[in-house]
Order: structure tokens, then C-alpha cells, then sequence
């Protein structure tokens, strides 16, 4: 009888379609993937793959098999989820996050990954957008959190969380006024290597004819917020990835006359069906979502009402001002 690791290895390999593939995928050696394979073969009495050639080719009868496996692992996956409790489930899960997210949000991610699923194992990298999406299309990694948007076939992506960007200049406030696109190509410019946001802000010096004065590139957020902070130049940062810095005023916003990018951050897996310590993950990763986007709508919320109060008052206090009319004496 197959067992329920052979099939995982079996399903593995045809959807990756290589044997190391299938190993980084489910977290094992490539010779425990080949022995799960030729196991599975051998209880099959046929050949599920062709070996004879560089690339692993599933044969007529493997992709025969390709529904009734499924149709397997779904069903214990299914188990798992309705019995079994959460607190039991095992597994080993590949988490890739972009900076802002693993110094804000990284540490929230862990705890209720631990809270949640006590048993399951997970491994975390942070680097690059570009990178981490190359990961999880070859699985390298399970899932990760980066910034959005990502559109490719394979790829599941959820929204996770948005964060305004904003212009930061070294001291505790900003003097002047609204920098426009000529006023910034006067000041040295810290970029973060690899950002998405570069061709953004070098259209704006462009479109205008501008020339920019000096650009520093960088390799992370940290790092241009460090050098904004030491006063080498201006950044355009995630607010939340400034915020210490932020609120001890080693560092300021600046308010410019052109619209700053969106900058918003998804959650994305390989398409189709995935595992249940995946799922579980994924799960972990929507409620928290939900969470900050509902502070956000409580945030919103009362910066209208605190707007509308705003108003009222200046209308309330202009009224005051006003001369009273004079009353006409009788004569």
C-alpha cells in the first residue's frame, strides 16, 4: 500500500519536475526522494518516471496516477484540518519577507506561528522582492510576504498589508515647504537597491529634464534610513520602517508636490493544492492581515471624524470673530 510520503515525493516531482526540486520543496534529501520513488514504483510494479534522460519525464502510467494521488493527499489534508487539532499539526515550512516586513511585522508572524502551531518548523529568509518571487516559483521557498503587485500563473497572492511611503530629511522638523520634483533633483538621493519604487522616482526626474544632484544606493531600508538619519541625503521609505527614528526626531518627513507610489505588500504560495502545514501558515498569515486592515479602516475612521471636528471648530471660531452688529439708537 502506498504510503502517504511516497505519494507526496510522487506528486513533488511531477508538478517540479525534477527529483532535487521535489527535495527543496518538502524539505528533504534528494536520495529519501529517489528511495520514496522507487518504492512507490516497486509497490506499483510500473514505472512512474523516465530516468534516461538529464530531465525527469513522468510516464503514461505516472500521469495516471496524478489524480488518484491527489485525490489522496487532499483527503488527508482535509482529515487533518476538520479532526485533527491545529495544535498537532507537524511540518516544516519556508517563510521569505522583504525588510519592512521582517522588522515589523516578522515578530508578530512567529509568535502566532508558535501560538497556533506549536509542532510546525519554520525557516525564515528576508531579502529581495525579486528574489523571494524566483524562490517560491522554483520552491525554494513555500511562501512569502513581498511587494506587491505579483501576477504570474503559478503564484497565489493575497493582500497583506499597505503602508504609506513618505520623503524622510535628517533632524526633527521640516522647515520648508512642499519639495517639488526640481527641488528634490537639488538634494542627494538614497535608494534601496533592487527597490520597485526606483523607476517611479527616476521618471519623475525625468519627465521634468531634471538632473539629479548626487544617488546613493544602498543595499536595505535600514541602511538609507541610517544615512538619512546621519544627514547624507533624502530617502523614500515605508513610514513604518522609519518610525523609531521617526517619533525621536533623528528624522522628519517631507511633504512633496508629486504622488508617492503605493506601497503595499502580499502574501504569495505556489497555485493549486498545498499542504496542510502550508495552509496553516497561509491561515496564520489572513487573520493577521484581516487585523491591519481593520486598524486601518479604525485609523481612517477617526482621521474623518477628526477632520470634520476640525472644520467645525474653525467655522465656530471664525463665527466668533466676527464683529457683532451695532444696535441702531432711537432718537
Amino acid at each position: 500500500m502506498p504510503s502517504v510520503k511516497e505519494l507526496e515525493a510522487f506528486i513533488a516531482v511531477a508538478e517540479v519536475g525534477s527529483f532535487q526540486g521535489a527535495a527543496r520543496r518538502l524539505n528533504a534529501t534528494q536520495p529519501a526522494i529517489s528511495k520514496r520513488i522507487a518504492e512507490l514504483e516497486i509497490e506499483l510494479g510500473v514505472q512512474l518516471f523516465d530516468r534516461s534522460t538529464r530531465a525527469c519525464r513522468i510516464t503514461a502510467k505516472g500521469r495516471t496516477l496524478v489524480p488518484y494521488a491527489q485525490r489522496v493527499l487532499d483527503d488527508v489534508g482535509e482529515i487533518q484540518r476538520k479532526v485533527g487539532s491545529r495544535a498537532s499539526l507537524a511540518g516544516h515550512v519556508r517563510l521569505g519577507v522583504v525588510e519592512t516586513i521582517a522588522f515589523n511585522k516578522l515578530p508578530e508572524i512567529l509568535e502566532r506561528c508558535a501560538f497556533d502551531l506549536p509542532e510546525l518548523s519554520l525557516d525564515v529568509e528576508v531579502g529581495a522582492t525579486i528574489d523571494l518571487v524566483r524562490k517560491v516559483r522554483t520552491h525554494e521557498l513555500d511562501i512569502a510576504c513581498v511587494v506587491a503587485p505579483v501576477f504570474e500563473e503559478a503564484i497565489a497572492s493575497e493582500p497583506f498589508w499597505n503602508v504609506p511611503m513618505s520623503w524622510i530629511a535628517h533632524g526633527p522638523t521640516w522647515t520648508g515647504g512642499p519639495l517639488s520634483v526640481e527641488d528634490l533633483a537639488r538634494h542627494t538621493i538614497l535608494l534601496q537597491s533592487g527597490s520597485r519604487h526606483i523607476p517611479v522616482i527616476e521618471g519623475w526626474f525625468k519627465s521634468s529634464g531634471q538632473s539629479v544632484k548626487k544617488i546613493i544606493r544602498c543595499n536595505g531600508i535600514a541602511t538609507a534610513v541610517k544615512m538619512t538619519e546621519a544627514g547624507l541625503g533624502l530617502s523614500l521609505v515605508p513610514v513604518e520602517s522609519a518610525r523609531q527614528e521617526l517619533e525621536s526626531g533623528t528624522v522628519t518627513t517631507v511633504p512633496v508636490q508629486v504622488e508617492l507610489p503605493a506601497n503595499s505588500f502580499v502574501t504569495i504560495y505556489p497555485a493549486g493544492r498545498i499542504e496542510p502545514a502550508l495552509a496553516a501558515v497561509v491561515d496564520v498569515l489572513r487573520k493577521i492581515a484581516a487585523r491591519l486592515l481593520e486598524e486601518k479602516a479604525t485609523l481612517d475612521r477617526a482621521g474623518r471624524v477628526s477632520t470634520r471636528t476640525s472644520v467645525k471648530q474653525k467655522r465656530q471660531q471664525r463665527a466668533r470673530s466676527k464683529p457683532k452688529p451695532r444696535a441702531r439708537s432711537r432718537s
